[in-house]
């Protein structure tokens, strides 16, 4: 008997992960503002999971194995482990999002707004139609008298347009006029950091600390940030950062958007660009939410405890998964390995979302990452060999002939044949 890895199943697992991996991403985007933390991580887990059981069943059924989901008692822990990481995932959210002794900066509405306007040499072909400048007048046209703006455009340098001011109606029709009179394409490169820089020590020279601030960037992100030192020196201040990203999906624009406490938006469409705005402006981002699959932002970014309940929940998540795969198979001998990847698995991908983010990588390639190796199933099956001894085989005989016998199996052959009549005579006798 040699064991073997049972290959076929990790792959069915690697895509099954990654397919679960872009569901929790598409439903983390579509239901942040729609139901609370604790329900959002529960459904994300318990998706994943069903991935991961689908994952297993259609390796078993594609290429069945032994060890493998034989009876329904096995079936039945597959199906499990959607409802296990509902519950774990429920669990630890709201473990990881109870108010621990943090200072908290959560708020309800922006009171200024300061504009930051990409026009570099690259928004010429990003945003052909200037559907940046007409959404931005739209929005500084709908802000309210008591909300202050303040409008600066960059490109290789970076010009304050317009300082910090009220938006009464002066204001407001100097910088719509201001934005209109904007030639796309005059300012040459892309220098955001500058542009932040310039913006973050505006805010804090002339604003108001005891009023909530918000920078508004604009651009297609295409230039080189500094990430760590521009959003501590706006975590410091507390400023977010909301970005919006013209027909190109950014990376630096959405980690400059998720490690500030912001909200990072892509488009292409002027119709969505205005509605991106008008959720900007009437939506204020709440700095210390706190879910197990995002990056934590505000006073808790650096929290060790934090840090331990995530990785924890983690540790959970792959120990339920592998004990639960364990007993989807009929191996006993691989218990041992199930309970050793499942802590292995669980550790590593927890501190690798830990660390991920506050290594400021792209937060889906940190989920992915995480994901994967969360979902690590190595199963060895054992496969039966039969050992033939090739010497005591004899040659078949002639066609037509019967094979010889020795004299041993001769004489055997005879005792058994006169033990058969013995018996058929006595039976006839007693008759």
């Amino acid at each position: 008997m040699e064991k073997r890895q049972n290959s076929f199943l990790l792959i069915a697992i690697l895509i099954s992960a990654s397919i679960g991996t872009m569901v929790v991403y598409t439903l983390v985007k579509l239901l942040f503002d729609e139901v609370n933390d604790i329900l959002l991580i529960g459904i994300c887990f318990a998706a994943f999971g069903l991935c991961i059981a689908v994952g297993i069943s259609v390796a078993h059924i594609a290429k069945p194995l032994r060890g493998i989901v034989h009876s329904g008692i096995h079936w039945l822990a597959l199906g499990g482990i959607p409802v296990v990481f509902f519950v774990l995932g429920c669990l630890f959210q709201w473990l990881y999002g109870l108010q621990y002794p943090l200072k908290q900066l959560q708020y309800d509405d922006i009171d200024d707004f300061i504009l930051v306007m990409d026009n570099s040499n690259s928004m010429t072909w990003n945003d052909s139609n200037d559907m940046r400048k007409s959404a931005t007048v739209q929005l500084v046209q709908n802000l309210e008298s008591e909300q202050g703006v303040a409008f600066l455009r960059f490109g290789t340098n970076c010009t304050m347009v317009e300082e910090l001011t009220l938006a009464d109606d002066d204001a407001k029709q100097r910088i719509s006029q201001s934005i209109d009179a904007i030639q796309s394409g005059d300012d040459g490169g892309t220098n955001i950091e500058l542009a932040l820089y310039t913006a973050l020590d505006h805010v804090v020279q002339k604003g108001d600390p005891s009023r909530v601030r918000s920078v508004i960037l604009i651009s297609d992100g295409e230039s080189y940030v500094r990430m760590r030192k521009v959003t501590d020196a706006f975590l410091e201040e507390n400023v977010p950062i909301q970005s919006v990203g013209m027909n190109l999906q950014s990376p630096i624009l959405a980690q400059l958007a998720e490690h500030t406490g912001g909200r990072y938006y892509t488009t292409g469409n002027m119709d969505l660009l205005h509605s991106i705005l008008d959720d900007i402006q009437n939506n204020a981002p709440v700095k210390d939410r706190r879910i197990l699959l995002e990056v934590r932002t505000g006073p808790g970014r650096k929290s060790v405890l934090l840090g331990l309940i995530r990785v924890i929940s983690f540790f959970a998540l792959g120990m339920a998964l592998h004990v639960l795969a364990w007993a989807a198979t009929d191996d006993d001998s691989q218990r041992l390995s199930f309970l050793i990847q499942g802590t292995a698995t669980g550790v590593v991908s927890g501190l690798l979302i830990e660390f991920g983010f506050y290594l400021y990588i792209w937060g889906p390639l940190v989920q992915l990452a995480t994901l994967l190796v969360l979902s690590l199933i190595l199963h060895k099956y054992v496969e039966d060999k039969v050992v033939v001894d090739l010497s005591t085989l004899q040659p078949l005989p002639p066609h037509g002939m019967q094979p010889s016998r020795t004299g041993d199996q001769d004489g055997r052959l005879n005792k058994e044949f006169a033990a058969s009549h013995q018996i058929e005579g006595g039976s006839h006798g007693a008759s």
